[in-house]
C-alpha cells in the first residue's frame, strides 16, 4: 500500500491511497464468497453457488462495494498511521480507480486533530492572592449557624416584610381566564426570594394575616412557559399566616449544644482557622488555574468546528443522561430553559471550545516533553475507577479494553501529567 498526504486548510488532510492489485483480487474473492453465504439461489445451498450465478443475482457493484469495505477496514487505519494524522470526523471517500484486475486508488478527505503551536508553558508567573479572613466573615458564619438552628414561628398582627414566610392562597387569571399553574393553596412563599414573577412578592409587603390583595404583574418576555411570556396577569391572594425566623441567641450555651466547643470564643477561633485554610486552598486553586489558563492562552491552535460541535453533542448527552437519572425529560428541560435545541447548543459552544483548546495544549505539551503513562499510574487509575463503580478491577480493565476506552484513560493521565509539569510539580505531588 502506498499513501500520499496533502494538508489542506481548516485542519483537513487529503490522503491518496493505492492498494496493489493482488490485495484487490483477494478482497473480491472474499467479497463474493461472503455474499454467496447470504443469498439464496435455486438449486444450490447458501455459499455453494458458482461465482457467476452470484454476480448475476446481486450485481457486480454489490461485490465491488463489499470488496471495498473489506479493503478499507484494513488499510484505512494503516493509512492514517502512515500519514501521521488523527481524524476527528468521518471521512469523505472518492474512488478513482477500482477493478479486480487492477490496483485500487481512492482519496480520503478528513478533518484531523489540529497542530498546536506552543508558547511559554514553563515558569509562568501569576499573582497569588489569599483573602484575609475578617471579623465580619466570622460573624457571617455565626449568623448562618444561627439561621440553621432557627425556628419558624407564626407572628400575630404583623405586617409582611422581606425575609418573612407568607402562607398564601392564590388564583391567577389572564384576561379573566384562569391558566395552568396559576393557582395554589397553602403555598409557603419567602418574601424577597424572587421565586415568583417579578413584582409579585413586592406587592405583598405590608400585608397582614387574613388580608386579601389583588396583585397585577406581567410575565417576563423570556419566561420559560412560552404561552405565558410577556402576558399581563392578575392574582387574587389571601395571606393565611405570616411566619418569621426566630434565631437563637449566640451564647456559650448555644455553642456547646450545637458544636464540639464549650464557648463562643473557642468556636470563633476555630471558625477563623478553618475559613483561613479554605481561603488559602481557594487561592492556590485559582493560582494553578490561572497558570494553566496562561499556558493555553500562550499557545496558538485553530480548533475545527466539527470538534466543537461533537463536544457540544457530548455535553448535551450528559445533560440528557443526568435528567433521565432524575426522572426528567430533555424536552421538559428545554421548555423550562425557554430555549430551542439550537439555542441551547449555541450556549454550550464557548465552553466546549475552551475545553478542547486546553486539552489540545496538554496533548502538545505531553508530546513535546515525551511524557508516558507508567504501569503504576494506570494501575492506580483503574483502582480508583473500581472503587468508584464498586466493580472488580479486572472487570473494569476488560471492559475498557473491549470498548477501546482504555486509550481515553491513558490520555487523561497524560493530560494531568502535562498540567503538573506546567505547574512545576513532581509526578507524585498533589
Amino acid at each position: 500500500m502506498n499513501v500520499t498526504t496533502q494538508r489542506l486548510e481548516g485542519s483537513k488532510a487529503l490522503l491518496t491511497i493505492t492498494v496493489p492489485q493482488a490485495e484487490v483480487a483477494k478482497a473480491y474473492d472474499s467479497a463474493w464468497k461472503a455474499i454467496a453465504a447470504k443469498v439464496s439461489i435455486p438449486g444450490f445451498r447458501k455459499g455453494k453457488a458458482p461465482r457467476k450465478l452470484v454476480e448475476n443475482r446481486v450485481g457486480i457493484h454489490a461485490i465491488q462495494d463489499e470488496a471495498f469495505d473489506i479493503i478499507t477496514r484494513k488499510v484505512y487505519p494503516e493509512a492514517l498511521k502512515q500519514a501521521g494524522v488523527e481524524p476527528v470526523s468521518h471521512p469523505s471517500v472518492d474512488i478513482e480507480k477500482m477493478s479486480e484486475d487492477d490496483e485500487l486508488v481512492f482519496k480520503v478527505t478528513v478533518t484531523v486533530k489540529p497542530d498546536v503551536e506552543l508558547g511559554q508553558y514553563k515558569d509562568i508567573s501569576v499573582d497569588k492572592q489569599v483573602r484575609e479572613i475578617t471579623d465580619a466573615d466570622i460573624e457571617d458564619a455565626l449568623q448562618k449557624l444561627r439561621e440553621r438552628k432557627a425556628e419558624m414561628v407564626v407572628v400575630e398582627d404583623a405586617e409582611l416584610k422581606e425575609g418573612d414566610f407568607a402562607v398564601i392562597d392564590f388564583a391567577g387569571t389572564i384576561d379573566g381566564v384562569p391558566f395552568s399553574g396559576g393557582e395554589g393553596k397553602g403555598y409557603p412563599l419567602e418574601v424577597g426570594s424572587g421565586s415568583f414573577i417579578p413584582g409579585f412578592e413586592d406587592q405583598l409587603i405590608g400585608a397582614k394575616t387574613g388580608e386579601e390583595r389583588l396583585i397585577k404583574v406581567a410575565f417576563p418576555d423570556d419566561y420559560f412557559a412560552r404561552e405565558l411570556a410577556g402576558k399581563e396577569a392578575e392574582f387574587k391572594v389571601t395571606v393565611q399566616d405570616i411566619k418569621r425566623k426566630e434565631l437563637p441567641e449566640a451564647t456559650d450555651e448555644f455553642i456547646s449544644e450545637n458544636s464540639s466547643f464549650k464557648t463562643l470564643q473557642e468556636w470563633k477561633e476555630d471558625a477563623r482557622d478553618k475559613l483561613q485554610k479554605a481561603a488559602e486552598q481557594q487561592a492556590q486553586q485559582e493560582y494553578e488555574n490561572n497558570i494553566i489558563k496562561a499556558a493555553v492562552e500562550n499557545a496558538s491552535v485553530d480548533v475545527p468546528e466539527i470538534m466543537v460541535q461533537n463536544r457540544v453533542t457530548e455535553m448535551l448527552q450528559d445533560v440528557a443522561h443526568n435528567l433521565q437519572q432524575r426522572g426528567l425529560k430533555f424536552e421538559e428541560y428545554l421548555k423550562y430553559m425557554g430555549k430551542s435545541l439550537e439555542e441551547l447548543r449555541d450556549s454550550y459552544k464557548d465552553g466546549a471550545l475552551a475545553d478542547l483548546k486546553a486539552e489540545l495544549v496538554m496533548d502538545a505539551v505531553a508530546k513535546k516533553e515525551a511524557l508516558e503513562v507508567e504501569a503504576v499510574e494506570l494501575q492506580k487509575e483503574l483502582e480508583l475507577m473500581a472503587e468508584q463503580y464498586k466493580q472488580p478491577i479486572d472487570d473494569i480493565k476488560k471492559a475498557l479494553v473491549k470498548t477501546g476506552n482504555i486509550t481515553m484513560v491513558n490520555l487523561a493521565i497524560l493530560r494531568r501529567k502535562a498540567a503538573r509539569l506546567i505547574l512545576g510539580k513532581k509526578s507524585d505531588d498533589n
